[in-house]
């Protein structure tokens, strides 16, 4: 890794700086370090930090509008899916099983806790045909 982006990422990704904002991080680089257009690389590292992006807040304006799901007109027509995964081990029908796959139906909420060993997209579509 070059020093400068090294010395970025020590003063704004280490969790003891706790991804500074641009402005704090220069404040904390400038104090021993200096290098033509510093200015300029920290607020390109900074504005290109992904977790940044992602806990930063949006400030515009205008973000668009949410549109809810359309009432379901029968049970079972309309379904949702989630998975908990890497949970602790634990006993099921004779196999140790870590995971778990939550089918609700919208319209009544009614739910399904179905346990499962793997994770592909077969054994889990095989589970949800078996269930469902």
């Amino acid at each position: 890794m070059p020093l400068r982006k090294r010395l970025i990422f020590l003063h704004h990704d280490i969790l003891s700086s706790g991804h500074r904002g641009r402005e704090r991080t220069y404040e904390a680089i400038s104090r021993s370090y200096w290098w033509p257009d510093m200015v300029a690389d920290i607020a390109r590292y900074v504005r290109n930090c992904h977790l940044c992006s992602m806990i930063k807040s949006n400030r515009e304006k205008y973000q668009g509008v949410l549109k809810p799901l359309p009432v379901p007109e029968r049970r079972g027509k309309h379904l949702s899916m989630d998975f908990i995964v890497e949970l602790p081990p634990c006993w099921y029908r004779g196999e140790t099983v870590k995971n778990i796959l939550i089918i609700v139906d919208r319209l009544t909420k009614k739910k399904r806790f179905l346990p499962y060993l793997d994770i592909s997209a077969e054994a889990v579509a095989d589970l949800f045909y078996d269930n469902v």
